[in-house]
């Protein structure tokens, strides 16, 4: 997961949100370990668990050096957790927490990985990419509706990752790129394991 986490990071810019889906136990905090130490090219870099802060930011110096400069801005990476995001809270008590959190500024502006994701009801942007994790024999229920495309499984560790339809449209568009940046990432997952298997 952490390799997967890596790869996603490369491809990530401000303002994307990836709600990372799943049991526990199941990868999101290596996932998100993996996307932020590669990210901020640190593989050494602490990643603690965000479920009693909620919101764990971290700044890319770069943005501080070329602060003024919006072709040059570095977006921060929110590694957040909604664990205790629970059911019985109300939309109202959700959006206070938003505030508090100041999440919607995040949102628009930084780079967001949320753990236990499915557990946002509402977000203040529609491009949202859910990567839904599963142990294998979750996923028959979890992939109903779902592209096998665009799925990346784990063999050896009985794991899969679901990209949720329909995908963002900022994940299937860039003008940067001769293809749209999901593609980027999952060719880049597929060829990583055609080099570890040769």
């Amino acid at each position: 997961m952490t390799q997967l986490g890596a790869i996603f990071a490369v491809h990530s810019r401000a303002g994307d949100v990836l709600c990372l889906n799943g049991d526990l136990g199941v990868g999101k905090s290596r996932f998100a370990q993996g996307f932020i130490r590669h990210y901020f090219n640190d593989p050494e870099m602490d990643v603690p668990s965000p479920t009693f802060l909620i919101d764990q930011c971290y700044e890319d110096p770069r943005s501080r050096l070329e602060a003024g400069d919006p072709q040059k801005s570095w977006p921060s990476v929110h590694h957040m957790d909604f664990y205790r995001f629970d059911e019985d809270m109300t939309d109202e008590m959700l959006r206070d927490n938003f505030e508090i959190l100041e999440l919607e500024q995040a949102f628009q502006n930084d780079i967001c990985l949320i753990e236990w994701g499915e557990r946002l009801r509402h977000t203040p942007t529609a491009d949202v990419l859910h990567l839904d994790i599963t142990y294998d024999w979750d996923l028959t229920s979890s992939t109903s509706g779902n592209d096998p495309e665009a799925s990346i499984n784990f063999d050896k560790v009985g794991r899969h990752v679901v990209l949720r339809q329909p995908l963002p449209q900022s994940w299937l568009d860039d003008a940067d790129a001769s293809h749209p940046r999901i593609e980027a990432v999952l060719d880049k997952w597929h060829n990583r394991k055609s080099t570890n298997a040769a």
